[in-house]
This record gives structure tokens, sequence and C-alpha cells, in this order.
């Protein structure tokens, strides 16, 4: 018995000493538990046992076992029901597409500004028909998730079989996870080359934090996650985890959106419309001391439309462009409209306006991404652009955001306003009828008002109904996208909470922000407000814009983009020779196609703009874990076909994104180059 606790501590101290190193916010949590104990503030509950031959832990309240049987031989019987089928207890981090092929040979037409398919298709198509998670199997299983840790014998018996090269481990029993260490190396498993990710006794936001790390490390083997939850009642935080990760940007934010995003701009100083300096704006003064009022689309803005009508002139007021029919219908003219969306599904919103002319007292502030379809229906004198994702002016900003109302709340924080109040801006479904925006809405939906508890498959990121804390109520029912929307505002916050101290009133009737103060709009009397004088400050605005921005690029802006121009024709040398290189076998293959990968990131001229990385970065995100499914699968007997194949579609796709980011910089160049001529 000496030996066994001779052995335990052992274990324990080499835990400890690698989560101290490794791991220091789990270290930290478990010397504050020791200190609670030690000082009498917490009182042990489990007690850990070894009898006949295996140890258990004792609930000191209920007396019952952990185990109450054999844990060793619990935890091999729990490795037995491991396989390496893409069916079981497995995690699908990919979006599916049931592609044909017509289907393969429409989208090679298209431009990869259209769609993520333009530079993909083949390689799902081929995917679909090689490694179908139906009736294929996986020769290695790369990351396991454990929810759970007991004590943690399952989890070391698992890596004996599966030797994954990462794990998650999640426990939100800080005492249980304590008495692990005495009997599981984790130490162990990760001198042997596996990385080992924890989210051990979290909070909501550490745990998306960590979930989110855990997803990002080695993503290219996250096509197929395994995991094994230890007790019926982990099935929650199962469901936690397959929403974070349907949730990942590069599925919704992907690299065919994210290239029109970086080439649009473009496009806009062709046609001579002024880009924004944000950075020289947020000093002015004009609309920091007035009290601002932001519209959003959400249920709010409706059951308060006549409160806002009666209260516009008491407003400086920002609208989102998709509510101008509602304000049209209404006769509410916003001061400033903003736009971010990029393609032809903003149309709609502006198509049923009825007479376009009575928004010509309003200043259009659009993200440089936007369609100019939509723009075009705007004066051109009262519109003004922001980069979004890219920057091509020097020193003149962006704003970065996931939706319009975040882009909105950002450009307020941005220009320093000092008061704003919210409405609209819900990010929950309406509580009395789950509609997902004002009944105007050219995209309304409606929801049951149940929680969503479907766990496997794929999970709806836009409708998977959730709860989520209100701002007037305990809890309101939301969806998986509006609650990252609140997460996204609480970082904008953050991010600019050391530059001034402001107040921020949510009067909607949803979700609560952090940072904002819950205000029912009946609970303060606005007649206390001055009026403002809209077409003073209309023309004061337009012209304080016009003062902080450029419609063109200076010399050394230009110089950047023939830069890059250069960069491209060394990234199209890396990939052709990539095609001619020779693969002992799909082991070294892959090794390679991360090699190359790499090399087509770095830049070989010092550039800085990392624009096509970006891009380049998405697409592999999106594609890498189909490539590296297809090499792991079992069922694919002729390993040199595969490379061969392989190489055509994933190396001449990357060449097709960089040739078509190439040419669109080239035009631009070229237009420059045509109208200086033109000038003399």
């Amino acid at each position: 018995m000496q030996e066994i606790e001779e052995k335990a501590l052992q274990t324990y101290n080499e835990n400890i000493l690698f989560l101290q190193m490794y791991h220091p916010s789990v270290f930290h949590k478990l010397t504050a538990f020791e200190n609670a104990i030690n000082n009498g503030y917490h009182q042990e509950r489990y007690s850990l046992e070894y009898k006949d031959g295996y140890f258990d832990v004792m609930d000191m309240e209920s007396k019952k076992w952990f185990y109450d049987t054999n844990s060793t031989q619990h935890a091999k019987e729990i490795t037995k029901l491991i396989n390496f089928n893409k069916k079981d207890n497995v995690y699908e981090t990919y979006l599916h597409f049931d592609i044909n092929e017509e289907n393969v040979a429409m989208q090679e037409d298209a431009s990869t500004e259209e769609s993520a398919l333009s530079a993909s298709a083949h390689l799902l198509h081929y995917s679909n028909k090689y490694a179908n998670h139906q009736n294929t199997s996986m020769k290695k299983i790369y990351k396991f998730i454990f929810i759970g840790t007991g004590l943690g014998l399952h989890i070391e018996a698992i890596h004996q079989k599966v030797q994954s090269v990462a794990y998650y481990i999640v426990e939100d029993d800080l005492e249980l996870f304590k008495l692990s260490l005495f009997v599981t190396n984790y130490s162990k498993i990760h001198a042997g080359g596996s990385e080992i990710l924890f989210s051990i006794f979290d909070d909501a936001n550490e745990f998306q934090q960590n979930t989110q790390k855990f997803l990002e490390t080695l993503f290219i083997y996250n096509h197929y996650i395994k995991f094994l939850n230890l007790s019926v009642n982990d099935e929650k935080k199962l469901k936690a985890i397959q929403e974070i990760i349907v949730s990942q940007g590069y599925l919704s934010f992907n690299f065919a959106v994210m290239t029109k995003s970086f080439l649009r701009p473009l496009d806009y100083l062709k046609c001579g419309y002024p880009i924004l300096n944000l950075n020289s704006l947020s000093n002015k003064q004009l609309i920091k001391n007035k009290p601002v009022l932001l519209l959003g689309a959400g249920p709010s803005l409706g059951r308060n439309i006549d409160w806002v009508k009666k209260n516009q002139d008491k407003f400086i007021i920002i609208s989102i462009s998709t509510i101008l029919y509602e304000l049209e219908k209404h006769n509410i003219k916003p001061d400033i409209i903003t736009h971010i969306h990029g393609d032809y599904q903003a149309l709609p919103h502006i198509q049923k306006v009825k007479d376009i002319s009575f928004f010509d007292k309003s200043i259009a502030i659009f993200a440089s991404m936007a369609f100019m379809e939509f723009t075009e229906h705007f004066k051109k004198e009262n519109v003004f652009i922001f980069e979004n994702n890219s920057g091509y002016k020097d020193n003149f900003g962006n704003l970065v955001t996931e939706n319009v109302g975040s882009t909105s709340y950002k450009l307020l924080l941005q220009l320093q306003v000092e008061e704003f109040y919210m409405l609209g801006i819900d990010f929950a479904l309406d509580q009395e009828t789950g509609a997902t925006h004002i009944e105007s809405h050219e995209h309304l939906k409606t929801a049951k008002l149940e929680e969503d508890e479907n766990l496997g498959g794929a999970l709806d990121y836009e409708m998977a109904v959730v709860k989520v804390p209100g701002n007037f109520l305990d809890e309101v029912y939301s969806t998986i996208l509006y609650r990252n929307q609140t997460f996204e505002l609480s970082k904008i916050y953050h991010s600019f909470a050391t530059m001034h101290t402001k107040k921020i009133y949510n009067l909607s009737n949803g979700a609560y922000i952090e940072n904002t103060l819950p205000l029912r709009v009946e609970d303060r009397d606005y007649s206390k407000f001055e009026c403002i004088d809209k077409d003073l400050f209309h023309d004061a605005l337009k012209s304080l814009l016009r003062e902080n921005s450029e419609n063109f690029l200076t010399a050394n802006e230009l110089h950047r983009i023939q830069t890059d121009i250069e960069e491209c024709d060394i990234k199209i040398n890396i990939l052709n020779a990539f095609k001619k290189k020779n693969h002992q076998d799909l082991d070294s293959y892959q090794g390679n196609v991360l090699r190359m990968f790499q090399a087509c990131l770095s830049s070989q001229k010092g550039v800085e703009n990392q624009d096509l990385p970006h891009i380049l970065t998405l697409y592999f995100q999106f594609t890498s874990g189909y490539i590296f499914d297809i090499i792991n699968t079992k069922e694919i007997k002729n390993p040199k076909k595969l490379m061969k194949d392989l190489n055509k579609l994933f190396i001449g796709q990357l060449t097709k994104i960089i040739t078509h980011y190439k040419e669109r910089l080239q035009e631009y160049v070229d237009f420059t180059d045509s109208n200086k001529s033109a000038q003399g």
C-alpha cells in the first residue's frame, strides 16, 4: 500500500509541474482550491480510495462511489467501444455540400469572389465520392475530446489505443480533476508528443476561448473529431462544443467573402468614392457630445417605432440599412445610414423603399465591401466608404465586424460618442412570437421558443435556439448567431475601454449586452432633450467627412499594390514547383503540403500586407479538412493516384485564387496608369 501511495504522489507531482509549466491557468485554479481548503473556506467533498486493486472516489455527502466497480476494468471496457468509423461519437466540423458533376462544372466558371465553391467544388465532390462518412473509416484518430475526467483512467487507456495528436479534456468539477492527477499521468501523454488542452472549472467565456483554441490547434485534422462523455449529465457540454464548432468564422466568413472584401475597395476608388480616414475622425467634436440613437432591425424596434417617430429630432439617428422601408413608412429620417452587406441579397431592402429621395438628407457610411448596386441608389455626394478588412489607405484605420449592428456600434465608439442609445439591437427573438426581426424585414424568420436539444450532425447556426441573459428579463430566447454577436460587442467595447468612458443605454427587450445600461423607453423624460437642427447637422457632417477622406491612392500606396502583384508571381512559382515534386508516400506528401502552404503564407519580399495570406489561410481552413480526411481514409488503396488527383484539385484551385487576386490588382494599376496618361 505504501508503494501505491508513493506512486500516486509521484504522479501528482509530475502532473503539477506539467500544469505549472504548460497550463498555468489550471495550476492557479488548483492552488486557489488548495488554499481555500487549508484556510477553512471550503470543505473537501470527495475521498480517493484504493480498494481491491483499483482506485475509486467516495462522495462523502451521499456516501456513493463514483465508479462502484473496478475502475481499471471500466476504462478497458470503454476503450473497446472506441472505433475508427466516421459516424459514432464524432463531431463533423465541415459544411455538407451535395455536389454532382454538373454543379462542379458550373462552379468552375465562377469567380473566386462569387462563391466558396468556385475554388473547392472539385475537391468536395472528390471527397464525397471517395471519403464519404457513411461508408469509409479513418486510419488514425487525430483529435479527441474527453468530457468528464473521472479519475482519467479511460483517458490513458484510450490514448494507448488511438495515439491522437491533440486531446481536449473538459471537467467542471475541480476537486474531481485534482484527484485524477494522482491516478492518471497527463504529463507522460504530453511527453509522448500529444498536445493536451484543458477546460477545467471554466466559466462560459473561458470555455469558449479554450474550445476555440483546441479547434485552432492542428486545425487540418478537424474534419472528424471523436469525443467521449463519461456521463449522460455532460450532454449540455457536448452541445456547447458543437455550437462553438458551427460558429467558426471561416465557415460563415469564408475565403470568397474575404476576397471580395479585400478587392472591392478598388472598385469604389475607380468610381471616385471617398475613403474615410477613421483615425482622424475620432478626435472631432461634431457628433461626440450629442445624444445618438442607434436603430437596428430587432423586434423591439417595431414595438417602439412610434416612440422613435415622436423623439427623432432629439437624437442623431444612426440606422442600419435593412430598416429603411420601415423608417420611410413612419416618416423617420435617419441622419446616418450604415451598410456592409456584400452581395445581391441586400437589394430587396432598398427596392422596397418607395421614394429613395426621402433619404437625400441622410449620410451613407458604407463598408468598402458593400454591394455596389446597393450603394448606387444613394446620392453619390452623400456616400462615404470606410475600409473594413482591407488597408489600402495608410493610417486610415478600418472597422472589422461580423454584422452591420456591430459595425454601427463600433463606429460610435470610434467617434468617441459619449452617450448613445440602442433600440432594435435585440440579438434575441421576439419573446412572444419567436420572430428574428421586425415584421417588414426581408429575411424575417420565426422560431419555436424552446431550446434546441439536438446533438450531433449539423446544427443551424442562425436558427438553433438557446437561452441567454436578458436585458429586461432574467433570460430570453436567442440563437447561437445572436449570442455570438453579443460576445462580439463585448470584445469591441473592451478594445476601446481604455480610451474613454461613456454611457450606452440599451432600450431593447432582447439579450443583455455587457457594458450597457438597461433602460425602458418610458422610463426617461425626453422632453428636456434639445431639438437638433438636422439640416445644419447634415451639412456640417458632410463637410467634416469630405475633409477627412480621399478618393485616390498615393504613390506609396500604389507601390505596395505593385509589390503584392510580384508576391503573387512568387507564390504561383511555389505551387508549380510543388506539382513537379516527387513524394515518397502519403505521409511525406502530407508533410510537404504543409511546408508548401507555409511557404505561400510567408512574404518573400518583406511585404507587410497580409491580405492574400489571410485569404489563403481561410481557404486552407475551409478545404484542409477534406484533403487530410481523404489522405486519412483507410479505404483508399492507390496513394500515387490520390496524390496526383489532389495536386490537380487542390494546387489548381490555389493557383486560381492567387491568379484572380493578382489580375484584380493589376486592373487597378492599369486604371491608374491610364488616368495619368489621359491627364497628360
